[in-house]
C-alpha cells in the first residue's frame, strides 16, 4: 500500500494552490503562484514532494571550499583583477595550510602557492589593500612580516615576499602608552597611501592617528595634521578614505582635528588642513567609510546608517527607516547600483538580516537579495570579485547554516528552505 505524505494541518486535494518561489536565469528572486501537480489519488508527485521545500538565497559558492577555511577571524578582504582573494586577521592556518595570518586563495579557495608568506606576520593585521601595481598593502599591530622588521605596515610583492622599494623606517610608535596600531590602509589616486589608526608618529617624525606616504614608503611631508585628531582618550582613527580629489576622510572615536571639533568624522585638504566645507553631524562611533562613485559618503559604525552628500549634509534621497540594529562595519557598490552592508547587525528596518543585506539607491531594501539565515556570527569585511560574486571574511563559521569558516563566497544557491 502506498504511504501518503503527511504534512501536518493540511489537506491536499486536487484543487490545493501552492505558491513557490521562482528564480530566472538572471538571479534576482521572482515570487509567483505556481500549481503543484498531484496523481490521480491526490498525491503530490515525486519531484512536488521536495520542490516546495526548496528556496534561492545568496550562499556559500560549492566552487568556493571554504569549508575548512581559516582557523580564526578575518579583519579584512581584497580581490586582486584575476579573483585572487586576500584575507588577513588572527589566523595562522587556512585550508589546513599554514598562513601567518594573511593569504592569498585562488578563486576555487584554495590556497594560492605561489604567495608565500613564510613566518607572516608578528602580531594582527587590521586591514589590505591592492594598489595599481598589484601590490599588497597590510596594516595593522605588528613589528615584523617573515622576519623583515615592519612597523605596523607593510608592502608585499605579488609572491609574499616583502617589497624592498617600500621604506618606512620604523614605522609607527604610540609615546610607549599604548601598542600603536594602523586600523585603515587608503589609497590615494597619485598612488600615495594614507594610514589610519592610533599612533603618535611614524618613522620618528609627528603624526597623531593619520599619516600619508609617498610611494616609497617616505613620510610626505606635505600633509602637515598639526596635533592630529584628539578626543582626551583613545584619538584612534578606524576607517581613512580618499575621494578622488584626494582628500582625505577620517572616521573613528574622536572629538576635533588639530583644534578644530570634529565628531568622529573629519574631511582634510590636502595640505592636512580641515576642510570647513565638510560639516557633518556626530553619527557615533565610526568603524568603516564608503564612497561611492558620485562622491557620496557613507559613514558607517554604531550611529543610523545614513548616506552624506559631499558638504557633509544628509542625503533625504536615502532613508534606511529603522535601519541596523548593530554596528554596520564595510559596504561595497554592484554594478548595478545596489550596496552591501555587512556587520554585526542581525535586523535591518524591523526584518532579519543576518549580518548583511543589499540595498537600493534609495536606501530600501532590496527584495530582490536575501542571503537566507545570513552568517552565524560579525562579517567585517566585504568586496566583490570581477565577475561581480560576493566574498565575505569575518567571526563568522557559517552562512546560511553551511559550513564556511570566516571567509566565503556567495552566489545565488538552492538550499532546503
Amino acid at each position: 500500500m502506498r504511504t501518503p505524505l503527511r504534512l501536518p494541518a493540511v489537506l491536499l486535494t486536487a484543487s490545493f494552490v501552492v505558491s513557490a518561489a521562482v528564480v530566472t536565469n538572471a538571479g534576482p528572486l521572482a515570487a509567483r503562484g505556481t500549481r503543484a501537480a498531484y496523481t490521480s489519488d491526490g498525491y503530490l508527485s515525486t519531484a512536488e514532494q521536495y520542490s516546495h521545500w526548496k528556496e534561492t538565497v545568496y550562499a556559500p559558492d560549492p566552487a568556493f571550499d571554504s569549508s575548512t577555511g581559516a582557523n580564526s577571524v578575518v579583519y579584512s578582504i581584497a580581490v586582486d583583477d584575476d579573483g585572487k582573494v586576500l584575507a588577513v586577521g588572527e589566523f595562522n592556518a587556512v585550508n589546513g595550510t599554514a598562513a601567518g595570518k594573511v593569504v592569498r586563495l585562488n578563486p576555487d579557495g584554495s590556497t594560492d602557492p605561489t604567495f608565500d608568506t613564510g613566518t607572516g606576520l608578528q602580531g594582527a593585521p587590521y586591514d589590505v589593500a591592492i594598489d595599481a601595481d598589484g601590490k599588497i598593502l597590510v596594516g595593522g599591530v605588528f613589528r615584523a612580516y617573515n622576519g623583515t622588521a615592519a612597523g605596523g605596515v607593510v608592502r608585499l610583492n605579488p609572491d609574499g615576499s616583502v617589497d624592498s622599494t617600500f621604506d618606512t623606517g620604523t614605522g609607527i610608535a604610540n609615546d610607549g602608552l599604548t601598542s600603536a596600531s594602523v586600523r585603515s590602509v587608503a589609497l590615494a589616486p597619485d598612488g600615495k597611501i594614507v594610514l589610519g589608526g592610533q599612533f603618535s608618529s611614524f618613522n620618528g617624525r609627528p603624526a597623531r592617528s593619520v599619516v600619508r606616504l609617498n610611494v616609497d614608503g617616505s613620510v610626505d611631508p606635505t600633509l602637515i595634521a598639526g596635533s592630529g585628531v584628539s578626543s582626551g582618550t583613545t584619538d584612534l582613527v578606524s576607517a581613512a578614505a580618499v575621494d578622488a580629489d584626494g582628500r582625505i576622510l577620517l572616521g573613528g572615536l574622536f572629538s576635533g582635528f588639530n583644534g578644530v571639533p570634529a565628531g568622529n568624522l573629519v574631511r582634510l585638504n590636502l595640505d592636512g588642513s580641515v576642510d570647513t566645507g565638510f560639516s557633518p553631524d556626530d553619527r557615533g562611533r565610526l568603524s568603516g567609510l564608503f564612497l561611492d562613485p558620485d562622491g557620496k559618503i557613507f559613514p558607517l559604525g554604531s550611529g543610523a546608517l545614513v548616506r552624506l552628500n559631499p558638504d557633509g549634509s544628509p542625503d533625504s534621497a536615502f532613508d534606511t527607516g529603522a535601519g541596523t540594529d548593530e554596528s554596520s562595519w564595510d559596504a561595497v557598490m554592484d554594478a548595478d547600483g545596489t550596496i552591501l552592508v555587512v556587520g554585526s547587525f542581525t535586523t535591518f528596518n524591523g526584518a532579519p538580516a543576518g549580518h548583511i543585506v543589499r540595498l537600493n539607491s534609495d536606501g530600501s531594501t532590496d527584495p530582490t537579495f536575501s542571503a537566507g539565515t545570513g552568517t552565524n556570527s560579525d562579517i567585517r569585511s566585504v568586496a566583490l570579485d570581477p565577475e561581480g560574486r560576493i566574498v565575505i571574511g569575518g567571526f563568522f563559521t557559517t552562512s546560511n547554516e553551511i559550513p564556511a569558516n570566516h571567509v566565503a563566497r556567495l552566489t545565488l544557491q538552492t538550499v532546503p528552505h
